[in-house]
């Protein structure tokens, strides 16, 4: 058994490498499997982008906070609150702009995996997730994309392309899922298999190629309206996927 008085825990600051304003870090144990720090935040302090490989747990001792994943999506907390981001998700967490806050975090399966990106003032403000068009609302891109460069390419040449017709941001671009590749780039492949499915598009060696019925839906959308094309295309992968053997 161990007893570690009030008062005795060392408090050192936390590297500036990795966070944004003063914040103390608290050693509660670092024994066993699971890693126990409580952290205090001055006013407005918070960590920088990161993740924990097997999740981490947060339970707030006092004041206001602050946490916002990667996709944008942002929770005001309290005392009292306990807070979970699962294993590899993007997020950062910190003080409210209005005071100081104290929370413990435990983790287990080693340290913080750093994104090496601070949080912004634009970020740390946010209260709305940021917007990434969906798999639908792709579908008729990636053909488009494919026809922009001869119809066929590699898959980042046709991902590069969905972005710039859909003029996705730079903010957009940086909305990751859980396995840290962008959200555009995850749903465009998403969608490409499904246009696959309804044989708009093949892929062969690390390549997509426009087909014949790719082509027709290419030359449909110079007089028909894109979200009409788009909701034929996603009606057709729906109709594929409900077709299947169970």
């Amino acid at each position: 058994m161990e007893h570690r008085r009030a008062g005795t825990v060392e408090w050192v600051e936390a590297p500036s490498e990795n966070f944004t304003g003063r914040v103390r870090f608290g050693p509660l144990s670092d024994r066993g499997p699971i890693n126990i720090l409580a952290m205090e935040f001055e006013a407005e302090a918070r960590t920088d982008w990161h993740s924990h490989p097997e999740g981490q747990v947060l339970y707030v001792v006092e004041g206001r906070g602050r946490i916002q994943d990667n996709d944008g999506t942002t929770v005001e907390f309290g005392a009292g609150d306990v807070l979970y981001t699962p294993p590899g998700q993007v997020h950062w967490h910190g003080a409210g702009p209005d005071g100081p806050m104290t929370h413990f975090s435990l983790t287990t399966g080693g340290a913080a995996i750093w994104e090496l990106r601070k949080v912004t003032e634009e970020e740390y403000g946010r209260k709305t997730p940021i917007q990434v068009p969906r798999e639908r609302d792709i579908m008729l891109s990636v053909l488009q994309a494919l026809g922009a460069i001869g119809g066929s390419g590699k898959p980042k040449e046709v991902i590069t392309g969905v972005g710039g017709l859909l003029g996705v941001t730079g903010e957009q671009w940086l909305s990751k899922v859980n396995s840290g590749i962008p959200r555009i780039d995850d749903r465009t492949r998403w969608a490409s298999d499904k246009l696959k499915n309804i044989g708009c598009l093949d892929k062969d060696q690390g390549m997509w190629y426009l087909t014949d019925m790719g082509k027709e839906f290419l030359y449909r959308s110079q007089q028909e309206s894109p979200r009409d094309l788009n909701d034929e295309l996603w009606n057709k992968a729906m109709e594929y996927r409900q077709n299947l053997p169970s």
